[in-house]
């Protein structure tokens, strides 16, 4: 005759609630923080910068020119300044890949299939953008300043007169093409990122857009100067803003890309 084993003790522990079980594998938590310190993106951008310098400089000894002196560019400045910014881009990869593997998940750059809805969205945004600066310095900052410095002030100038041939190639290049593509990934997909992880969003949209307003200047006095880099300012933080919206660079190299071809079309004479 077989005899059956005595149950086991009761346990002290009570059943878990129902509801309350968690489940099976890792919890999604979203993309990964940046990695990177703000002070850090600073630094390679700036070495960077320096090295870029050595290809520009042989583009202006091939030219025969020198880099403008008063704050208007030229043809051999947007081509040099292209070259500048190329290098940039290479070198902040080169470190990223180096000393922060899986970067690309933090700046979460868009995927194939999501890129003609992003493209249309900033399209879409960067026309908005071009309405509202504009509004926004003839309806305030021109008043502003007018009462300020009791005369009338306008944004300074980026750009020289007289670009034409080879020269405004290199001007939509730069413009339109490399500066959103390098200037979305440095300021916004770096710089603001780490920010917005790290401080919270406004830190990182304020912090980002000075940071770009400093580094855009042009030809005129001081409040010219200081208009225009307000202007860029919150052009920047706009950016730092869609940024934040839509989780991905495309719409924001878009919306950039647009911004500054109509500039370039107005200066240009396109619509003349």
């Amino acid at each position: 005759m077989s005899v059956l084993p005595p149950p086991p003790p009761p346990s002290d522990l009570p059943p878990p609630p129902s509801g309350l079980v968690a489940p099976p594998g890792p919890i999604a938590t979203g993309p990964p923080k940046a990695t990177w310190k703000w002070w850090e993106i600073l630094l390679v951008g700036f070495v960077a910068l320096i090295i870029g310098t050595i290809p520009a400089a042989a583009i202006y000894l091939g030219a025969g020119e020198s880099p403008s002196s008063n704050g208007l560019l030229n043809g051999v400045d947007f081509l040099a300044n292209a070259v500048d910014q190329v290098v940039l881009l290479v070198v902040l990869l080169a470190y990223l890949q180096w000393r922060h593997r899986g970067w690309q998940r933090a700046v979460r750059l868009p995927k194939l299939r999501e890129l003609p809805k992003e493209l249309a969205v900033g399209v879409g945004i960067g026309i908005a953008m071009v309405f509202a600066l504009g509004v926004l310095v003839s309806a305030v900052l021109q008043p502003l300043f007018r009462a300020a410095t009791h005369q009338d002030v306008t944004p300074a100038e980026q750009i020289g007169t007289g670009i034409h041939g080879w020269g405004a190639v290199a001007f939509v290049v730069a413009v339109v093409l490399v500066a959103p593509v390098v200037e979305e990934f440095f300021f916004r997909g770096l710089f603001f990122r780490t920010l917005r992880d790290r401080y919270g969003l406004w830190v990182g949209a304020i912090g980002s857009g000075i940071l770009f307003a400093l580094l855009h200047t042009g030809a005129g006095g001081t409040a010219q100067k200081l208009m225009l880099q307000i202007a860029i300012g919150l052009f920047g933080m706009g950016l730092a803003l869609l940024y934040d919206w839509r989780g991905k660079l495309g719409a924001n190299v878009a919306a950039h890309a647009v911004f500054n071809l109509i500039t370039v079309l107005s200066v240009l004479k396109v619509f003349s």
